[in-house]
Parts: structure tokens; sequence; C-alpha cells
């Protein structure tokens, strides 16, 4: 009988050992996510001008040749306005045939034969210039001008001040949201990746001037926008 109880005490000791304690159940703290929205504006020092250089002819040659002699004229204009060769860059060029029809509509403007287009970009970081470039440029080589856009060359550190004012927003939102819930925000637990900046440049739409009448434009602010998510951990208001 000793044999059998010493047994059965053993097992009941192993069964005990084995048996899990239950855990305490995890408690997770309150938390609050907003979405921050930042918005900076900065003023302009760089305009960027598209130019386009069209020629047409009925052989190849003629037409490249021909494109090729306004762009060389633009480049005279630009060294004349001092501005460095650097600041424009062939963006495209290409050619195509168009073959006359037996009958055109005389109501459009169109080319045929050979056309060559050439896309060229002018950046220019002196804004009090741009004026006076467009006009030798239109008197030289008469490039089709489009727009003009007026933007930051440091983009990456308004994309930062964007961000940060979109921080600050959300810090000011959290603080408001919990006060009216009767909490209070304790520290920051995760901030998402901030979108991608918004750069809204200035757009200049040059209308054809009168004649002898300079060019005059002036550019306005450009607008960076930005937004974040931040979550923040709640505590009730009177906890330390």
């Amino acid at each position: 009988m000793k044999a059998i109880a010493l047994a059965a005490l053993v097992t009941l000791a192993s069964v005990s050992a084995i048996t899990p304690v239950a855990a305490a159940p995890v408690v997770r703290e309150p938390t609050l996510t907003v979405t921050g929205r930042g918005s900076i504006a900065r003023a302009p020092d760089r305009a960027t001008i598209p130019l386009t250089i069209i020629t047409d002819a009925a052989s190849a040659e003629r037409a490249l040749s021909d494109n090729n002699a306004k762009y060389h004229a633009i480049i005279v204009a630009l060294e004349q306005q001092h501005v460095a060769a650097h600041a424009i860059e062939t963006t495209s060029l290409s050619m195509q045939f168009n073959p006359r029809p037996p009958n055109p509509n005389p109501q459009y403007a169109q080319r045929f034969g050979y056309i060559v287009t050439r896309s060229l970009a002018l950046s220019l970081d002196d804004l009090t210039v741009v004026g006076r470039v467009i006009d030798s440029l239109t008197s030289a080589a008469a490039p089709e001008i489009g727009s003009v856009f007026y933007g930051l060359r440091d983009s990456e550190s308004a994309q930062h001040a964007a961000q940060a004012a979109a921080i600050v927003d959300a810090r000011a939102q959290a603080e408001a949201e919990a006060a009216a819930a009767g909490v209070r925000i304790t520290r920051v637990l995760a901030i998402g990746t901030p979108s991608a900046p918004i750069f809204s440049p200035r757009i200049m739409t040059l209308a054809k001037p009168a004649a002898n009448i300079p060019t005059d434009i002036q550019p306005g602010d450009v607008h960076v926008e930005a937004s974040v998510s931040v979550t923040y951990a709640l505590a009730a208001a009177s906890s330390l």
C-alpha cells in the first residue's frame, strides 16, 4: 500500500510540474493616430523654359539643316545674354515624314515632307532676365514657347520643411483630440512614411505680345505640401 501511495504522490507531483500557469492578460495602452498636413510657400529661384524648334522641307537633309541653323541661332542669342551653355539641354530630337495629300485642307496649318522637331529645356537662375531672354530667342529663331515654369533649385529642403510642418500639425491635432476625450498623449509610437510632397510650381503661359513691347513676367510663390500619419500612446489625464 505504501508503494502504491508513494507512486500516486509522484504522479501528482509530475502533473503539477507540467501544468502551465495562466499568463497575466496583456493590457494594451490606448493609441491615437492622426494625419498631419504641412504646407509652405517659397519664392521661386529657377525658371525653366521649354522650347521647340520645328522645321520641314522636301528633303531630310534640308529639314535637319534648317533645324540646326535655328538651334545655332538660339545658342548665339543666349551667349549674347550671358547665359551659360550648360543652361540649355536638348530633351529630344525626332524626324518624321508627312506626305502631302492631293488636296490639303487650307483651314489647317499643316507641315508636309520631312519634319524635324527638336525640344529644348532652358533653365535660368537669374529671374530678372527671363523676359529679356525670351525676347532675344524669339527674335533670333522664333521657337515655340508654351509656358514658363517657376520652381526651386533646392527642392529637397522645401520637402523637408513641409514634412516638418506636417509633424507639427499632427501633434497639434493629437493634443486637441486627446484633451477633448479627457486623456493625454504620452509619447510617439510610430510615424508613417511621409507622402510624396506635392509641388505647385508657378506656370506662366505666354501670350503673343504686341510688337516692340518687352516681355515682363512676375512669378508668384511656389507651394509645397506634405502629409504624414503619426500614432501616439494615450494615458489618463490625471496619471503621471
